[in-house]
């Protein structure tokens, strides 16, 4: 066999085996987005059989509600549902091939853009939790920590190194 029939050979591999991860990763998206759906009917019919007389028991479950969402979310960022990640069968270790990775950065590092994505999505979390807090000291607990993780994320996101490059880039 020559080399040029070979690497065809070896192309059509990695293309069927790209193919095969996107399908399983639209595969758990269809998932999670039925589960959704019947969160959703479940969240209707909890709204539609409440009776509610205190605004303070409304903005509670509009956080709750919101924070139900939310996970949702992350759902659709986690590795389960990244192409990239089963196509390399799920190793978060060894990202040295990874396409996403070399644009982006490996998603375990902390100056990664999904590492930093998750870290937002918490932030939204803690301040819905504020959102819904009800009470003096629920607001400064939640404040307090509504304070770190924005501080945590802002100096992160400062010092955020390029993965291309290597190149540290300073934003303001």
């Amino acid at each position: 066999m020559s080399n040029t029939s070979k690497k065809v050979s070896e192309v059509k591999v990695k293309k069927s085996n790209t193919n095969h991860s996107i399908l399983e990763a639209e595969s758990r998206m269809i998932g999670y987005l039925k589960e959704l759906t019947v969160t959703i009917c479940d969240l209707i019919k909890y709204l539609k059989n409440k009776d509610r007389e205190d605004k303070w028991d409304f903005i509670k479950d509009k956080a709750i509600i919101t924070r139900r969402f939310l996970i949702y979310i992350c759902y659709f960022f986690h590795y389960s549902t990244c192409p990239f990640c089963l196509e390399r069968g799920i190793s978060l270790e060894d990202c040295s091939s990874c396409e996403y990775a070399a644009l982006h950065g490996k998603c375990i590092d902390e100056s990664g853009t999904f590492k930093l994505l998750t870290t937002a999505i918490n932030l939204v979390d803690k301040c819905l939790l504020l959102y819904g807090s009800n009470t003096k000291e629920e607001v400064e607990y939640f404040l307090n920590k509504v304070d770190v993780e924005v501080k945590d994320i802002s100096s992160r996101l400062r010092k955020i190194k390029s993965p291309v490059t290597g190149d540290e880039k300073e934003t303001s």
